[in-house]
């Protein structure tokens, strides 16, 4: 669909074809799950289609990766076994995080993630006590 005001064009692309964006510190284990897949799900991961090579564990459709740093960074994508039908694809952004305490007494967090030209801040999340 084209929008003649603004001269962009728009398509309409199913959820089960974008990656989910997931945002992760470093130094944290993360755990990321392919899909709405049940608990006894046989799945292969790749990482920017290639296997992961990172310390993990897996277990039925969850990867696990352990204390993640900057190399974790990427988009990971899950098979269903034997098939191999992609099911799911996760970017994950492991980065640093800021956290403030508000004058309210909400936390204040503002992730920072490594872009091409720098660090780039977020802007801040607030969470409830």
């Amino acid at each position: 669909m084209r929008n003649s005001a603004s001269g962009y064009e728009y398509a309409s692309i199913p959820p089960d074809k974008c990656a989910r964006i997931q945002y992760e510190r470093i130094g944290s284990d993360v755990t990321m799950q392919c899909g709405s897949l049940d608990n006894e799900a046989s799945v292969t991961w790749k990482v920017n289609g290639t296997d992961v090579k990172a310390r993990r564990r897996e277990e039925g459709p969850r990867l696990i990766l352990m204390e993640v740093n900057m190399s974790s960074n990427g988009l990971y994508s899950c098979f269903q076994n034997p098939d191999g039908q992609r099911r799911d694809q996760i970017n994950l952004r492991v980065g640093q995080t800021d956290c403030e305490l508000t004058p309210d007494g909400l936390v204040a967090v503002r992730p920072q993630f490594l872009s091409h030209s720098g660090w780039v801040t977020d802007k801040p999340a607030q969470l409830t006590r």
